[in-house]
């Protein structure tokens, strides 16, 4: 999603395009949506429906495990919904098995691995020990 005009873009994450799809649940309600993209802090996706600024969602990302399936569990808030999409930005990744799994979606999926590497280090105050 792209600032509107004459606004400035203050995201402080890249945004990786991928083709998968999320659950979303709110208030008890799950819906199945496409992911536009993902970023450290959060996730756009594809909507004909408005969901509620400031609703608490859980969002459960659906990878590709074969026979098993497997998900990348995740908290957090609606903030914003217009044009056919909504952002979700995240409150908090559900456990470290969701948290590698969120780092390896961006990791592998980016256009420049290592600017994802470095803003994952600077997301979490993470170093690197040499």
């Amino acid at each position: 999603m792209q600032p509107p005009t004459g606004q400035e873009d203050v995201r402080k994450s890249s945004r990786v395009p991928l083709a998968l799809s999320a659950d979303v649940r709110i208030d008890g309600v799950v819906r199945r949506f496409a992911v536009i993209n993902l970023s450290l802090g959060g996730v756009a996706v594809a909507t004909d429906e408005s969901l509620p600024p400031g609703a608490a969602c859980h969002v459960a990302l659906l990878l590709d495990g074969g026979e098993e399936s497997v998900t990348c569990e995740l908290e957090g808030v609606v903030v914003r919904t217009c044009a056919g999409e909504a952002g979700i930005a995240f409150s908090e990744v559900a456990g470290l098995e969701s948290l590698e799994h969120l780092h390896n979606l961006l990791l592998y999926n980016a256009s420049d691995p290592e600017r994802m590497v470095r803003e994952f280090e600077n997301f979490l105050g993470l170093r690197r020990k040499d």
